[in-house]
């Protein structure tokens, strides 16, 4: 990732997580496994959710005690510049493809949910994807490059038809609250499944109304 990005990254989780933002950080973790299934130490997906979850806390949760997000309030306090903010700000949370390499070497990836294609900037990581993986995560746009945040919820692929499918029904209804309840339940489907593993995957996605 680009290293301003990343400082600023590492300076808000380390602010947020610590002093007097450490009841913020609590009610955030009740939160966010009470939604997407609670976690082990002994899950071999542990460091990913972990992860997951620090991203959610930094761009998404909203507090009882505050009006706005870690990062709205990040960005209020140091006084960044337009661009950066408007780059943190705007964070795009999504279910996405890995595509596999382009001719030139860059990483392709497909926004499954929001259906666009992008390149990951060389300067960005790739964190263990193999291609065709499908996986929730979060996208930043900074200066026309794109960097995958480290938060990556990697699914089964025998429910990539199943995701793809139940991810244009949400496309539709062009609400971004119905987009963040989708993408959670898929999370916590993910969970449902390694704790289950001995039940098909296609069992456990299901989208039925």
């Amino acid at each position: 990732m680009k290293e301003e990005l990343k400082t600023h990254l590492e300076k808000a989780l380390t602010h947020y997580t610590s002093g007097l933002h450490y009841e913020r950080l609590i009610e955030a973790r009740n939160e966010y496994f009470n939604l997407t299934g609670q976690v082990n130490e002994d899950d071999e997906d542990y460091e990913l959710r972990m992860k997951s979850f620090n991203d959610w806390y930094i761009f998404q949760f909203v507090s009882t005690s505050s009006e706005t997000t870690a990062i709205n309030d990040y960005i209020f306090e140091n006084s960044l510049e337009k661009s950066l903010g408007d780059c943190l700000v705007k964070i795009n949370y999504s279910l996405f493809e890995f595509c596999g390499k382009t001719f030139r070497g860059h990483s392709s990836f497909k926004d499954v949910l929001h259906n666009f294609k992008f390149n990951l900037s060389k300067e960005g990581s790739l964190p263990g994807l193999l291609k065709d993986d499908i996986f929730i995560g979060r996208s930043l746009n900074f200066n026309d490059n794109y960097y995958l945040l480290p938060g990556l919820c990697i699914l089964p692929k025998e429910v990539k038809g199943k995701l793809k499918k139940e991810s244009k029904k949400v496309r539709k209804l062009q609400d971004p609250k119905k987009e963040t309840e989708f993408l959670l339940k898929v999370e916590s489907l993910k969970t449902k499944w390694v704790r289950y593993g001995h039940i098909k995957p296609d069992k456990i996605f299901s989208f039925d109304r």
